[in-house]
């Protein structure tokens, strides 16, 4: 150990030859912010004698990036042809290994007025504005460049923007990046969700919209801005409002009704200050659910899509700050409730070696509410210290009941329609002809109900200690569920029926603390950074469940309420076999020390080493009551989760970025406690749940590379990547199938020999270099996973290991234009599947889809918009999975009431095309499913917007 430390010394100090003082920073027009080339810099001492002068010439994202002569106090002064000159008084420190160089920040020069009056010949001037610049590392996109009809929210602006993706659920990609954040004017909306803003914002009110990594700038000085690691920093899409709407109200309302009384209600009003919002968005409908919808061709997908879903929601958001922005309070309160009502029916094929032959219907309808208040609440008194707070309260409320029926055969049925066996079985036919091929069946009617309180807080410190910075951290999070439920169990075997009812009280609670502290060694060709954290946690969850059998007694008629009120008084029918209370305990304490070597080169290459290792102590304790068991278990486990990171991220200043990433990672995941205790439960009828076995852990080895190339003012944009996982000793669920009796039985189990290699690469470019308004995207991925279970075959005892090897591959291309209010994307992708197994057949498979989005407008100031996509299969065996589906939808809008209001008709599924009927095959089924779902119809809608702008005075 002591030849380690001397070593390090030596290659220290061997850095430390040649001490030089470097200087960098920006230097921008203040207005338009664009980048200042070749400009004139001088550093004068404080009795303004020239020390020495150079000429800031670009070097990757910066202006100024050189050596000087020796640290000090200067007077610097910028000098540029048509500008004032600039002037800086700068302090540059100089302390040995630790502040070897300095950055002067952002420096704003102001272009000199025109003082002479000139008069010029009449000529024609046609403005053309940028649609995009680039600001640094900030991409800026102008709103107004954006021709879009006067009832455009701020979705479809979005969707036009050059490297922007939208995607259905609301997420949004900018270059192939995902925005972790949407911001307005710089400030968390609705805690960062994106779709109150996307469907909300009219479009005139934006100014410019930028894209850039968020660093809290609350303990940021100039000297922090030379050794930041942007891309570990969230990407953002900040909203920035026109002037005249700093201080305003807007706000919108829409009501709409359709065919087959489909409905729906909206509201939105927000109040905006310079220093403070407050928003309300509501909402009630029958067809949106709670998913983004947007009428830019974001209509749910033919497949995936189950359920008919009726929403209610409040939102309430709220910002407030200081003039000084010392402190900030930002907080929201939600509520909302939901019914779902879902339909599935289910014919499968299980491979068990003897195939075994499923029915399976199920019928839910599900209610909930929740209530929710979250905040992210902040004090910075000063550049060195900031402290943060985030309280989180919800409470959730569910009243759940289905029937679900279903039956095992041991052949192939022959059914006229979907269900008929379970309809024949189920429905008193003695003579049919599926009893005598079946092997089990069961019918339970089921009723749950229950609530649950989460309460959870964070506070949050980093105190800056010249270049380090000292961190800390206290939370803690505390849950109570209280769940019961009815279970009335039927079988055709049987002629008596089973009665069950269970108590599910569980809580639990954890609170833990971290600290860490970020120390800066700076050299002439390297940053050295080291970071040493401590965090502890403890839990404690306790969970209890009281089986009641009430078979035959006078308890077995009553409902679920009563049951529940008459815990004590039916206490004598708890069956203990099945009834247990388990306690929980762990704690936690964990060691980490990251390090980050940043190589200093003249190349335009930052070069990054970054090898972390961290400790983990883990001590788990259980206690657990089941029957005649009454046992506790201890287990106290070291962890070591070693991993490293190589960077290499290039900015020539010539248009041209790229950036390396070589990554290795361990990771080790610890097997319930509860694995360990000796225990079988036969609660639920044919289905077996056996524990008692000590298990090793389970290891995760991922290790990845990407290249990634930006060339962003032509807009061709490329990345790509390969990754590579193993498991070993993975966590699986045994299965063992009965083919007597049907009963199914799991006991936890690990297994080796699972493995995945995967890889991605997408490329965008525009298509007319002139104006761009052709772009062509293409998304590619490839995957092969060796996937390894234990699966029974019937005529064994023990189950058997279930090898399947599965290769699939995707490409998806979009190409997209847009001029003057005309969009139009042509969009086909495709999905191949190769699965292979002595289990089953192999299988070739393509699932595709093609087709268009198009928008115009028409006469008399209405817009049009439709989406016409195909959806097909090919290459199964069983021609019924081999499917084409064609889907039309469209929408007319007009804005009425000099734009105050917009009436909207939209269609969905015009030609009726969308099936109830999805297909999957996999390692273990071959799988038919008829679910209920949102099929076509016809909405009208009105909207009425409104918007109030700050007042003038003269």
């Amino acid at each position: 150990m002591r030849r380690l430390f001397l070593l390090f010394f030596v290659f220290t100090s061997s850095l430390a030859f040649a001490q030089k003082y470097h200087i960098d920073g920006f230097i921008k027009d203040s207005f338009t912010k664009e980048d200042l080339d070749s400009v004139n810099v001088t550093l004068m001492s404080m009795d303004s004698t020239v020390v020495e002068t150079f000429r800031g010439e670009p070097y990757g994202w910066w202006q100024v990036y050189r050596d000087i002569k020796a640290p000090g106090k200067y007077i610097m002064k910028f000098e540029h042809d048509g500008y004032y000159p600039a002037y800086k008084n700068v302090n540059f420190k100089y302390t040995k290994y630790r502040h070897t160089g300095d950055s002067f920040g952002e420096i704003l020069m102001h272009k000199i007025r025109m003082k002479k009056e000139v008069t010029l010949k009449e000529v024609v001037v046609t403005a053309t504005k940028l649609k995009m610049v680039m600001r640094g590392d900030t991409i800026v996109y102008d709103a107004d460049a954006f021709q879009l009809s006067s009832g455009s929210m701020l979705d479809k602006l979005i969707r036009l923007l050059p490297g922007a993706q939208l995607e259905p659920g609301g997420e949004i990609y900018i270059n192939g990046q995902k925005v972790e954040s949407l911001l307005v004017n710089g400030e968390d909306f609705f805690n960062g969700d994106p779709k109150v803003a996307l469907d909300n914002l009219p479009h005139y009110m934006v100014d410019k919209i930028k894209v850039y990594r968020k660093m809290d700038e609350r303990l940021m000085v100039a000297s922090d801005l030379r050794t930041l690691r942007k891309d570990q920093l969230p990407l953002v899409l900040d909203v920035g409002l026109k002037k005249e709407y700093t201080t305003s109200w807007v706000g919108n309302a829409t009501v709409g009704y359709g065919t087959d009384h489909h409905h729906e209600a909206r509201m939105f009003a927000m109040r905006f200050t310079p220093n403070s919002h407050i928003a309300m968005v509501g909402n009630s409908n029958d067809v949106r659910g709670d998913s983004y919808y947007s009428s830019d061709g974001n209509w749910q997908e033919p497949y995936g899509n189950t359920a008919e879903v009726t929403t209610h929601e409040v939102k309430v958001d709220g910002m407030l700050r200081d003039e000084d922005k010392k402190w900030k309070l930002s907080d929201q309160l939600s509520l909302k409730a939901q019914k779902r009502d879902y339909l599935s029916k289910t014919s499968t094929t299980m491979f068990l070696g003897d195939d075994v032959y499923s029915r399976y219907l199920f019928n839910n309808t599900n209610k909930n509410i929740k209530l929710g208040f979250n905040g992210t609440n902040s004090y910075t008194p000063s550049k060195q210290f900031t402290l943060d707070f985030t309280p989180k309260v919800s409470y959730y409320h569910y009243d759940n009941r289905y029937t679900s029926t279903s039956a095992d055969f041991n052949r192939q049925l022959a059914e006229r329609y979907m269900g008929e066996a379970l309809d024949s079985l189920f429905g008193g036919n003695l003579e049919s002809e599926y009893r005598k091929i079946l092997i089990s069946s069961l019918k339970n009617r089921y009723y749950g109900k229950g609530n649950e309180l989460t309460a959870e807080g964070k506070v949050s410190s980093i105190y800056k200690i010249r270049k380090d910075h000292l961190s800390w951290s206290l939370s803690g999070h505390y849950n109570n569920k209280k769940n019961r439920s009815l279970n009335n169990y039927e079988r055709v075997e049987s002629a008596n029926d089973m009665a069950r009812f269970s108590d599910m009280p569980q809580r639990n609670y954890r609170y833990e603390g971290n600290i860490g502290y970020d120390y800066s060694l700076d050299f002439p060709a390297l940053h050295l950074y080291i970071s040493p954290q401590y965090g502890f946690k403890q839990s404690y969850a306790s969970d209890s469940r009281w089986h009641h059998i009430l078979d035959g007694t006078e308890a077995s008629a009553w409902g679920l309420d009563q049951l529940y009120s008459n815990r004590d008084s039916i206490s004598r029918y708890i069956d203990y076999s099945n009834s247990y209370r388990s306690q929980t305990w762990n704690k936690t304490n964990t060691m980490g020390l990251d390090f980050s070597f940043y190589f200093k080169r003249e190349d335009y290459k930052n070069i990054t080493l970054e090898p972390s290792i961290q400790f983990r102590n883990v001590y788990d304790r259980i206690s657990y009551t089941r029957a005649q068991t009454d046992t506790t278990i201890r287990r106290s486990r070291w962890l070591m989760e070693p991993s490293v990171a190589l960077r290499i991220d290039a900015n020539t200043g010539n248009d041209l970025e790229y950036h390396w990433r070589l990554n290795y990672k361990l990771q080790h995941q610890l097997p319930s406690l509860l694995y360990a205790v000796n225990y079988r439960d036969d609660a639920t009828p044919l289905l077996v749940r056996e524990s008692g076995y000590n298990l090793p852990n389970t290891h995760q080895h991922t290790a990845s590379f990407s290249y990634e190339r930006k060339m962003i003012k032509t807009q061709r944009f490329f990345n790509t990547s390969l990754t590579y996982r193993l498991w070993q000793n993975m966590l699986c669920q045994s299965m063992r199938y009965d083919m007597s009796t049907g009963v199914t039985t799991y006991r936890p189990d690990v297994i080796a020999g699972n493995w995945e290699l995967s890889g991605q690469a997408r490329y965008q470019m525009p298509l007319d270099k002139k104006r761009k308004a052709w772009k062509l995207t293409s998304q590619t991925n490839l995957n092969y996973r060796n996937f390894r279970d234990y699966l029974n075959s019937t005529s064994a005892t023990t189950s058997l290991v279930s090898s399947v090897r599965r290769f699939s591959a995707s490409e998806s291309l979009q190409l997209g234009y847009y001029r003057n209010y005309y969009s139009l994307t042509v969009s086909a992708n495709v999905f191949y599947n190769h699965s292979e197994s002595d289990r089953f057949a192999t299988l070739n498979a393509f699932d595709f889809n093609y087709g268009v989005n198009y928008g115009m407008p028409l006469v008399w100031g209405i817009d049009f918009y439709t989406t016409l996509k195909m959806y097909s299969r090919r290459g199964y065996s069983d021609d019924k999975y081999n499917t084409d589906q064609f889907i039309v939808n469209f929408n007319l809008g007009k804005d009425i009431f000099k734009g105050k209001a917009r009436l909207k008709f939209e269609v969905f599924d015009l030609l009726n095309k969308m099936s109830n009927y999805s297909y999957n095959i996999n390692a273990q089924m071959q799988q038919e499913t008829y679910t209920n779902l949102l099929r076509r119809y016809a909405m009208v809608s009105l909207t009425y917007r409104f918007s109030q702008k700050k007042k003038h005075t003269k």
